[in-house]
């Protein structure tokens, strides 16, 4: 397992070394990385300087590693202990629920694994001012780029949106995948207000699944829960059948 690992790792900081963010993004659209690893995703906003610009200056002052010359990839050191992905810091009731729990390893079973170096890369968008984030990585490890970004406000400010435009725009992807793909809910986080004999009180939580995102956000929406992350899952159709083991 630790080779592989360190091989998967290996390949995609070759990926991120490419000169080009077509190629990068042509390679990855190819790559299906075994669990607990994903394809991740943030969008920024910075201005007047870039993304790419911020994140180059981070790199000038040590806390990122240029992969290649193009700018466009980065290593990320990611020490041996640090506050797990799960953990939550905001002082709110967590429950967890759903078919299946999946405790976050530790620290030191990721180490073994041979998880020492994150990649990710910078790749533009039509909007100057907005670029996309883009990693291969463990949650928890994606977690610990997350807070380095994060030191970088207000240089870079992620983009959030409204939960009407958050359920619009899956919707959207949905139609734009319909036929080809099998749309499913995989992971979804979510908040709701309760009452307690000490008041009301807001208690998150994460479900795993693989419904149909209408019927994910339906049940949802009678719950009165804010949704605010989801992971999507795309089962390739072919006739009428979706593959239920392609992601």
């Amino acid at each position: 397992m630790r080779n592989l690992h360190a091989q998967l790792m290996g390949y995609v900081a070759a990926i991120f070394a490419s000169p080009t963010p077509e190629q990068i993004a042509e390679l990855l659209a190819e790559l299906h990385p075994p669990k607990p690893f994903r394809i991740r995703l943030k969008v920024l906003y910075a201005e007047p300087l870039s993304v790419a610009q911020i994140i180059a200056q981070g790199a000038e002052a040590g806390r990122f590693r240029p992969l290649s010359t193009a700018g466009l990839g980065y290593a990320l050191r990611v020490p041996d202990a640090y506050v797990s992905a799960t953990d939550d810091d905001d002082g709110e009731e967590d429950e967890r629920v759903g078919a299946e729990r999946r405790p976050p390893a530790p620290p030191s079973a990721r180490r073994r694994a041979g998880v020492g170096q994150l990649y990710f890369a910078v790749l533009p968008t039509t909007q100057p001012d907005v670029s996309v984030i883009v990693s291969v990585a463990e949650r928890e490890d994606w977690a610990y780029l997350l807070r380095e970004i994060k030191g970088l406000y207000p240089k870079l400010v992620p983009i959030l949106l409204s939960q009407r435009e958050f359920v619009q725009s899956v919707a959207t992807l949905r139609d734009q995948v319909r036929g080809a793909y099998d749309m499913r809910t995989r992971e979804l986080s979510a908040k709701e207000r309760i009452d307690t004999s000490t008041g009301e009180r807001t208690r998150s939580l994460r479900e795993w699944t693989e419904e149909a995102w209408d019927r994910s956000i339906r049940d949802a929406s009678d719950r009165r829960q804010v949704v605010t992350s989801v992971t999507l899952a795309f089962h390739r159709i072919v006739g009428t059948q979706p593959n239920i083991n392609a992601s």
